[in-house]
């Protein structure tokens, strides 16, 4: 009998103190993560190390209990634990991603049952283009048995351009001509293609021109040219101005009516690059060129000239040009082939110069009137056009070819330079 009272004694002792322990362990709070008599130690697991700009990841804190009371063992969800999340930027900024400063997370019932906590982070999906960039993730922790930082790059997925060459080379080896075409590929950082009408502005000298598009959707790189035209000059090599957005929102560089794309939801290529300096190898003369010779006046009262009358040629060349003082072409007329020179009229500003000769007494050509094409002699010299002035492309200082194609005879060209009868 008096054993049972013993062990009966014994018994309620027992509960009384499992109910005093229980008293004080739910009187407490949750035990921060750097609390010293947790008797818990943390570490951060990081299952990534990159994401995707605009795209959230996950990591989690693991806890180890090293000391346990009796009710902790009993029920472990009662038992919360704090940690501090930070976030730092490292190539990366605060705008990149969701900022955390020592911000406090309390762990869950079944938190605590597992002994594991997660937490979601968020990055920023922006229009600019910065490349891969990087910042650290840890938690504040004076028990940590591991790692403590995360370091998350952050990969930039924005279509945009990665580089820009010259791929097309001078006729001569020297520099582009009139109607030669300057092709320049464009690289993207994913595949893109070209809506509609695109083209990148270059620089031919001081003056802005436009490569459109020609080719290459859809791939990694495009390709854009531009034609050379009559005045276009540039002495040091065509340049790319970068691209970029001025203070009004017009962006410069990428430009037309269409647009570069990339992927189902056509996300358009930012507007942002870098340009390419001057390029030695790719110098551009674009001289004004004689493209056509034509007679265009007919003698007044018979199938000849006469004296007093002007003969008339037209000379068409690539592009307008414009005159500067006395200009001259020469003319052959007669079996001697006299040499005559037909002197500037008129067509300044246009694509086309008129020139005319008054017919002398004692001219005569039976044949119709003829005119060599220029050359140049075994000293160097170029003969064709004659003068005092000269003839440029319109707006610069761009010299015209001295060259232009030979006129043959023209049976209804005839000249009698008798002022009357026949």
């Amino acid at each position: 009998m008096k054993k049972n009272l013993i062990v009966r004694w014994l018994g309620v002792s027992a509960v009384l103190a499992l109910i005093a322990a229980a008293s004080l362990f739910v009187l407490r709070e949750p035990v921060p993560a750097h609390a010293v008599n947790s008797g818990s130690y943390f570490w951060l697991d990081c299952p990534v190390s990159e994401v995707t700009e605009g795209d959230s990841f996950v990591l989690g804190i693991g806890r180890v209990v090293v000391r346990r009371s009796l009710l902790q063992i009993l029920n472990p969800a009662d038992f919360s634990w704090h940690v501090f999340w930070s976030t730092e930027a490292r190539t990366a900024d605060s705008s990149d991603y969701t900022h955390l400063d020592r911000v406090q997370q309390a762990s869950s019932g079944e938190e605590n049952t597992i002994n594991w906590m997660t937490r979601t982070f968020y990055t920023t999906d922006d229009d600019l283009i910065e490349g891969n960039e990087t910042f650290r993730v840890s938690f504040d922790s004076n028990y940590s048995m591991q790692n403590q930082t995360c370091d998350i790059t952050i990969v930039d997925n924005d279509p945009s351009v990665t580089g820009i060459e010259i791929v097309s080379e001078p006729d001569d080896g020297e520099a582009y001509d009139v109607g030669e075409t300057i092709d320049i590929a464009v690289s993207f950082s994913t595949v893109v293609k070209a809506r509609g009408d695109v083209l990148i502005g270059i620089f031919v000298g001081d003056v802005w021109r436009g490569a459109w598009y020609k080719s290459g959707s859809p791939s990694y790189t495009l390709i854009f040219g531009y034609e050379v035209q009559p005045g276009d000059l540039d002495d040091d090599g065509i340049s790319v101005p970068p691209g970029y957005m001025d203070e009004d929102g017009r962006i410069h560089g990428i430009g037309g009516s269409g647009a570069i794309i990339q992927g189902f939801l056509e996300t358009v290529v930012h507007y942002e690059f870098d340009g390419l300096n001057d390029q030695a190898g790719h110098k551009v003369y674009g001289r004004p060129a004689t493209t056509g010779i034509e007679i265009i006046s007919t003698p007044e009262n018979s199938e000849y000239y006469r004296a007093g009358e002007t003969i008339e040629l037209a000379m068409t060349f690539n592009g307008p040009v414009e005159v500067e003082g006395h200009m001259i072409v020469g003319l052959r007329m007669g079996t001697g082939s006299w040499w005559r020179g037909a002197r500037y009229l008129r067509g300044s500003g246009t694509d086309t110069l008129v020139f005319g000769y008054e017919v002398q007494p004692g001219d005569l050509d039976e044949d119709g009137v003829s005119m060599d094409g220029s050359y140049t002699d075994s000293d160097g010299v170029t003969h064709g056009f004659g003068g005092d002035g000269s003839i440029t492309a319109v707006g610069t200082d761009v010299l015209a070819s001295p060259h232009y194609p030979y006129l043959h005879h023209d049976p209804d060209h005839k000249v009698r330079g008798r002022i009357g009868g026949l």
